[in-house]
């Protein structure tokens, strides 16, 4: 089942996040949740009844300052930005993330949606992942002053 995260799951969000990084980038709660404010759609997924793991997606007029948002945001006008998904260790292997892409997928069709992956250091599952759904690289950038590496991604519904 796939719902709307609501400001009662943001603990249990922000912990999942905390335990990802480098994957995403760590955030303190405050931050976290003046995030989850910027952003137009917040899911969480759950598996068996329990709550597995969240994304959350934002339009172009958003206010928020990440460099990799910037990078879409001075490139293209219609699309979402997915600034994070993420899976509990617990419920991993089990398509969670695939299910929780499709479902954005067919709710936001056709806008494009945007996101980023680490290349340095890597995360490898989520890279074939991407790869599998069909997001087309178009950029690279260093971020954190040189310490990561992006690959920037869109999918388009076609």
């Amino acid at each position: 089942m796939i719902r709307n995260l609501t400001p009662a799951d943001l603990a249990l969000a922000h912990a999942w996040n905390q335990a990802n990084t480098p994957h995403v980038n760590s955030l303190d709660f405050a931050a976290f949740s003046k995030v989850y404010g910027m952003s137009s759609h917040r899911y969480l997924i759950e598996y068996n009844g329990s709550p597995a793991g969240f994304s959350w997606l934002m339009y172009p007029e958003s206010l928020y300052e990440s460099v990799n948002f910037r990078y879409f945001k001075d490139r293209f006008t219609n699309f979402l930005y997915l600034d994070r998904i993420v899976i509990a260790e617990e419920f991993r292997g089990k398509a969670l993330a695939t299910k929780l892409y499709e479902h954005i997928f067919a709710t936001h069709a056709p806008i494009p949606i945007c996101c980023e992956v680490n290349s340095h250091p890597p995360n490898v599952a989520s890279a074939e992942l991407h790869k599998k759904l069909g997001f087309k690289l178009v950029g690279e950038q260093s971020t954190d002053k040189g310490k990561k590496s992006v690959q920037l991604l869109i999918y388009n519904h076609t």
